[in-house]
């Protein structure tokens, strides 16, 4: 039994000190329901691998289908670093019979990328929770149909000292993957291809827009018959994909009038480039402005550009009347009326188009307080205004909630209002926040700030060991129970020594 206890010991001592000498490389897997491996250990798995062939009818390469714009995996990482991720087209194949213009372009298929990831992986990142992994996503956007070959490479760096965040630059591994991506539209209809799956509707569960990717004869572009009342400042629409069509790219929904005396904002989610999936509604946000003098209907359409599919366009009437302009402010604390919207009109450091206000990555949320006062008049009137909408760019950066008595629609008079703006920030990086304000005939109120994000934690009161660190952790509790195995046993058989030699001494008095 000494001998075995020794033995078990000296087993769990060496894996104790195997786990510790040096971490492991990085692993990848497919953002999917399977989690499916791309690279293990640092080891690109075969059908990722930019050896295996792509027309063998032995061996299966890795293929994302022509209903995935967008494919996207999980890097996870334990005392590694790396730089930003690439990404290039090594081969390509048209689709036979694909004649196009000359002067258009000869690629299959624009490349982008988004998540943490994209950005690299610093000594800085190392301190957060990399429990669910650090996403990164690649987005196709077809020119033509027909597959190309895509290769992803990434180079990681060894940590050589965390408390003094140092790495080591000549304990470097570069680490590449590959897939084919196949480019193709699904059987036209008459003389147009509809995107199978696309939907748009007025709620988050409707396609009483767009249905698979045809638009609704009530918001047929050349005779709608959907009218928007006077009373409306704003109108919402929403883009999903139904279940088992995979995810699709656009460019930003594109909004015109006609008469252009109604002016049209577009905001939300859907209003910058993107990928709409099956699990995560994007919301279309068009806000009105009809001027002071502006009276009757104006037709608003409404177009989003799906790379090999034809745009997807519907309309409506949107009808106006006249009022007369009152005051409104929007300030960062009671104290300072109007440091952010001075009498409807922004002010330059929270401009749209180049906001210099920033609110650093240390700070969760944010307060605005906003009130109505027109200065010119003796009896200041309340103000009515709708929901405010809040847009970030790029979209993936967070998932902003808004909180407090201006968070719905109402009105507004010298008493102010306040709205509370929860980041919940979901990767590194900064991006532009904007607030819109619709307020009824008039333009509307809105402003913008650069807010710098680190990635959100995976938990925030429980904390979660590494792999390495869950199997030093599992050793020392083994080392520990066959340590206290032994030791009891040893302590057995002195007892049972000592009741011998007492039984011993007695027989022989």
């Amino acid at each position: 039994m000494k001998s075995d206890a020794r033995s078990l010991l000296m087993v769990v001592l060496g894996l104790v000190l195997l786990t510790s000498m040096e971490s492991s490389a990085i692993d990848v897997v497919v953002e999917d329901a399977a989690f499916t491996p791309v690279v293990t250990e640092g080891f690109t798995e075969e059908p990722w691998s930019p050896d295996a062939p792509t027309d063998s009818p032995l061996f299966q390469k890795a293929v994302v289908g022509p209903m995935h714009s967008a494919v996207g995996f999980l890097f996870f990482v334990d005392d590694e670093v790396f730089k930003a991720p690439s990404v290039r087209v090594i081969s390509q194949t048209p689709a036979e019979g694909d004649v196009i213009d000359p002067s258009q372009t000869q690629d299959i298929m624009m490349l982008f990328m988004d998540g943490q990831a994209s950005l690299g992986y610093g000594l800085h990142d190392l301190e957060e929770d990399n429990f669910e992994g650090v996403e990164f996503r690649v987005i196709h956007k077809c020119l033509r149909q027909g597959t190309a070959v895509i290769e992803a490479s990434v180079l990681t760096y060894w940590v050589i000292d965390d408390e003094e965040s140092v790495y080591d630059p000549t304990r470097q591994t570069r680490i590449t993957w590959s897939w084919t991506k196949e480019c193709a539209r699904s059987d036209p209809i008459g003389s147009k291809a509809y995107r199978s799956g696309f939907r748009i509707g007025t709620t988050h569960a409707l396609d009483d827009v767009v249905r698979t990717g045809a638009t609704r004869f009530q918001y047929d572009p050349d005779t709608p018959a959907i009218t928007v009342p006077v009373s409306e400042h704003s109108s919402s629409f929403f883009l999903s994909m139904e279940e088992g069509f995979g995810n699709q790219y656009h460019e930003g929904a594109i909004a015109v009038s006609s008469p252009d005396w109604l002016h049209v904002t577009v905001r939300g989610d859907a209003s910058v480039p993107n990928v709409v999936t099956g699990f995560d509604v994007q919301e279309l946000d068009i806000i009105y402005n009809c001027g002071p003098s502006a009276s009757g209907a104006a037709k608003v359409t409404i177009t989003l550009h799906l790379d090999l599919y034809g745009p997807i366009s519907f309309s409506y009437l949107k009808h106006c009347g006249g009022v007369e302009k009152e005051g409104f402010y929007v300030s960062s604390s009671p104290e300072k009326a109007g440091d952010v919207v001075m009498d409807g009109s922004v002010v330059p450091e929270y401009n749209y188009e180049m906001p210099t206000h920033v609110t650093s990555e240390i700070e969760y949320m944010d307060s605005f307080y906003i009130h109505a006062e027109d200065l010119r008049s003796a009896t200041s009137q309340p103000q009515e205004f709708g929901t405010p909408i809040v847009t970030v760019s790029p979209s993936g950066l967070m998932r902003p909630v808004l909180e407090g008595s201006a968070s719905t629609a109402g009105s507004v008079g010298r008493a102010p209002k306040k709205l509370d703006i929860y980041y919940n920030c979901r990767q590194r990086g900064e991006g532009r926040v904007t607030v819109t304000i619709p307020v009824p005939m008039h333009t509307p109120v809105e402003f913008s700030w650069i807010k710098q994000c680190v990635r959100r934690q995976a938990r925030d009161s429980v904390g979660f060991l590494s792999p390495n660190q869950l199997l030093v952790f599992l050793c020392v509790i083994v080392v520990s129970i066959g340590f206290g195995l032994w030791l009891m046993n040893r302590k057995k058989k002195q007892a049972q020594r000592q009741l011998l030699l007492s039984s011993q001494k007695m027989s022989m008095h």
